[in-house]
């Protein structure tokens, strides 16, 4: 990975940012309908033929998924970049990483590279974590997964009642107190999105908030002869409803 971004970076012209991303697999907060792997039914997965491996086997609880020290090599490596390279840390959910105050002191710093954090985070909705991470010096864009601006729905779609009141509070907050700081949001299209989807995006027009659209593509059909919640082929809409919704 090392010679690759060093040969784009060689090549690419210095107008055009260079973003390396580092995706943080590990068990989440949220239990959201579209996920393949949810927390909470993890352990009625657990030793189901043909069902992916749930993350309460793949990552006990305490594990480290990334040491301190890699970590802080993938960092000092971005550093040398010229044109300085972009760090953007995502995941199932970076707020639930089990060493993220290792991985935040570590970002802490004037010298670090350009940072944008995407995911749930709705770990954010605490304020002390919220303040600490809001300090990070390089950090220039944030991304929350918000999928209906019906707070109804997104409870629905998330698995974790309040959550939406816990975000909608959150992007209130950063947009009046860090309006600097590049926000969007992220939503995932399934059915139940979709059907307020109009209303979602004149809601975010108002705020002046981006978004992003991201299509629902499952690999499998994880948990459905459990009847752990929806099929697959049940949450996937086609083409003509998005469309429609857009219009």
């Amino acid at each position: 990975p090392g010679a690759l971004v060093a040969w784009l970076g060689a090549r690419i012209p210095a107008d055009v940012p260079l973003r390396c991303f580092l995706y943080l697999e590990n068990a989440c907060e949220l239990n959201c309908e579209f996920c393949g792997l949810p927390g909470a039914r993890s352990a009625s997965l657990a030793g189901h033929a043909g069902a992916a491996v749930p993350h309460g086997q793949r990552f006990p609880p305490g594990q480290d998924l990334i040491d301190s020290a890699g970590f802080q090599g993938q960092l000092d490596f971005l550093r040398r970049q010229r044109p300085l390279a972009e760090l953007c840390v995502t995941g199932n959910d970076w707020c639930a990483h089990p060493r993220l105050d290792a991985l935040l002191e570590a970002l802490n710093s004037e010298e670090g590279p350009p940072l944008s954090l995407y995911g749930p985070s709705l770990g954010l909705s605490d304020p002390a974590l919220r303040d600490r991470v809001l300090a990070l010096p390089g950090l220039s864009e944030l991304r929350l997964s918000l999928h209906s601006s019906s707070e109804e729905v997104h409870d629905q779609v998330s698995g974790v009642p309040g959550s939406a009141a816990r975000l909608q509070a959150l992007l209130a907050w950063i947009a009046r107190e860090a309006p600097h700081l590049a926000l969007r949001v992220n939503a995932v299209l399934t059915r139940r999105v979709v059907g307020t989807l109009p209303e979602t995006l004149r809601w975010l027009d108002e705020r002046s908030l981006r978004v992003s659209l991201l299509a629902y593509i499952p690999d499998r059909d994880v948990g459905a002869s459990l009847e752990l919640g929806p099929r697959p082929r049940d949450l996937m809409l086609p083409w003509s409803l998005v469309r429609a919704a857009l219009d």
